[in-house]
């Protein structure tokens, strides 16, 4: 069984996943230049089992604590063809497993397929201004941005030297607990190996979590702010903002994750910053 927090272990992922599946009903005219084929716009049809009134809200609370494989196994019964879940005071949610869905989705028909605002609300505390939920001329701009970091000799000079340094650091991990008998959570170690990539490449900043084996403040921070944020889809809007308002439960562990993440990217810019005066 999958926990809501295993669903991601990193933000980017929450919101590519976010972008990719979380999207507005299809609305769009289709490309006559593409080469995916559509006779006619036709419309997505509803997930069978809804309730009238409340909707696939039932349904997906039950099945929330194995969220992600529940929709495999939908997905898989329909052959891929995408569905609609229905939840009272919010956007339809389309799902869809074919390629040429996702084609038309992040491609063909991209400014077709917006971020909604709801979406943009429900991840804005988390995410901010991230690429993955903004719109428009914001987008472009951090497109080119990060299509400028993302060079052929960055990744030759700084990014790959980083990449198999961490390799190598997992191949240890995994050697180690070969030799020893030692039972791994092989999602969990990859998830530490992905921040810990993404840490020094982004931040220049050694976390240590593959080989040191202990929980570092922003991992946790991290990992908790995703479930948290991944909580809202699953609950009234009014609840989680009610929660917010008061500071309690899930809402005030968010504002302190948040305050951790934040001071942890301070603190490294501010590293990169003297480290840049000393050169």
């Amino acid at each position: 069984m999958l926990s809501l927090s295993e669903l991601c272990t990193h933000p980017l992922v929450v919101g590519f996943v976010a972008a990719a599946v979380f999207v507005t009903l299809y609305s769009g005219v289709p490309d006559p230049d593409s080469d995916y084929k559509v006779d006619e716009v036709k419309s997505i049809p509803y997930l069978p089992g809804g309730h009238p009134v409340l909707g696939h809200t039932l349904l997906m609370a039950r099945n929330l604590d194995r969220f992600q494989d529940w929709l495999v196994e939908t997905s898989v019964a329909r052959n891929g063809a995408p569905f609609v879940l229905r939840q009272p005071g919010k956007n339809d949610w389309l799902f869809s497993a074919r390629p040429e869905d996702f084609e038309q989705i992040l491609k063909v028909h991209f400014d077709t397929f917006i971020r909604g605002p709801q979406v943009r609300e429900l991840l804005d505390d988390f995410m901010g201004e991230n690429i993955v939920i903004i719109n428009g001329h914001r987008w472009k701009f951090q497109r080119k941005a990060l299509m400028n970091l993302f060079t052929a000799r960055a990744l030759r000079d700084h990014m790959t030297p980083i990449v198999q340094k961490c390799a190598l650091a997992l191949q240890r991990v995994f050697a180690q607990a070969a030799d020893s008998g030692d039972v791994l959570d092989v999602h969990h170690i990859m998830g530490r190996f992905t921040l810990e990539t993404f840490a020094e490449i982004e931040f220049g900043s050694q976390l240590g979590l593959l080989e040191k084996g202990e929980e570092n403040a922003f991992e946790a921070a991290i990992d908790d702010a995703n479930h948290v944020s991944l909580e809202r889809f699953a609950v009234p809007m009014w609840v989680w903002k009610l929660k917010r308002w008061l500071n309690v439960g899930s809402e005030r562990r968010l504002r302190e994750d948040m305050a951790v993440i934040s001071s942890f990217v301070m603190s490294c810019i501010s590293d990169a910053i003297e480290r840049r005066k000393k050169r």
